[in-house]
């Protein structure tokens, strides 16, 4: 296992699927704490407990990147736990329609 990411807290926007948890799984790997943030709660709990099961350390946030305050309470929420946000990976995109 690596380590080049060892202690870090690092928040993976779009993390339940594809690259963003394939993302996740390699910070985890190289010893991050791994927030899994995804519209899809389910999903990204369902990434972050494959970390856990691994041997990793992560958890799960809900989130909707197209709702400012929707991605303001997740981050509010990882400094209040960790005290600081070392990396963020933004993989998720606003997919609403626009008029």
């Amino acid at each position: 296992m690596m380590r080049g990411l060892n202690g870090r807290v690092v928040l993976i926007g779009g993390g339940a699927t594809g690259i963003g948890a394939a993302v996740a799984r390699r910070a985890a790997a190289e010893g991050a704490t791994v927030v899994v943030a995804d519209l899809f709660g389910d999903r990204a709990k369902r990434t972050a407990a494959g970390i856990v099961e691994g041997g990793g350390r992560a958890e799960a946030v809900e989130f909707d990147i197209s709702d400012a305050a929707s991605v303001r309470a997740p981050v509010a929420g990882v400094v209040d736990r960790y005290g600081r946000i070392d990396g963020l990976h933004a993989n998720a995109a606003d997919i609403s329609p626009h008029t």
